[in-house]
């Protein structure tokens, strides 16, 4: 999947694409939103616009409703325009009105929340993530071990089997929300 980042400042960019990178995203930067108009016309695969409110020659307003004047007819995609996200600084109501209105799917304010803009991006894009299919064999993993785990009767084993599960779900808790805030669960008293 490909996603378009629209921002006049590199450092913001460079923040959405380490957001979405890890997940497999194809990134595609602008600096300005010409050259956004630039790459939605040259470019038929991008799925998903993610934009800047405020830019030096256009905003992100102004340049969803001149993605909506481009003519679809050469692109290859299944939809034209892709969804367009937003990303401001100054979230005053009227200005998340007037985007709503204008066609953004979502307003989103700056410091970027990278959870949100994950789950944002999974209700406009028709694929499964890598990391839903990540923790999808993540979670088969941890059932495999939990049923060696009742199953052995030597208790050392048990105990190894148990910290290797617990450095795993380390790594899981970045799929989880707060999962790293729960309690240890402590070890486990019923391996015989």
């Amino acid at each position: 999947m490909k996603i378009l980042v629209v921002d006049d400042v590199a450092y913001s960019r460079l923040i959405v694409r380490k957001a979405l990178e890890r997940f497999a995203f194809v990134i595609v930067e602008a600096e300005s939103g010409a050259a956004a108009l630039r790459v939605l016309q040259t470019e038929p695969d991008i799925d998903l616009v993610v934009s800047d409110l405020v830019m030096p020659d256009m905003n992100g307003i102004e340049l969803i409703g001149r993605t909506k004047a481009l003519d679809p007819g050469s692109k290859a995609v299944t939809f034209f325009p892709p969804p367009f996200i937003l990303l401001t600084a100054s979230p005053r109501p009227d200005l998340v009105r007037k985007a709503k209105q204008t066609g953004f799917v979502d307003v989103m304010v700056k410091p970027l929340d990278p959870q949100r803009l994950l789950r944002t991006i999974q209700k406009y894009l028709p694929v499964e993530l890598e990391t839903g299919k990540a923790y999808s064999e993540a979670l088969q993993e941890v059932d495999g071990a939990v049923a060696e785990v009742l199953a052995t009767k030597d208790r050392a084993a048990a105990r190894e089997i148990l910290k290797a599960l617990r450095t795993g779900a380390d790594r899981l808790d970045v799929f989880l929300d707060g999962a790293g805030e729960e309690e240890d669960p402590g070890p486990l008293e019923e391996v015989q």
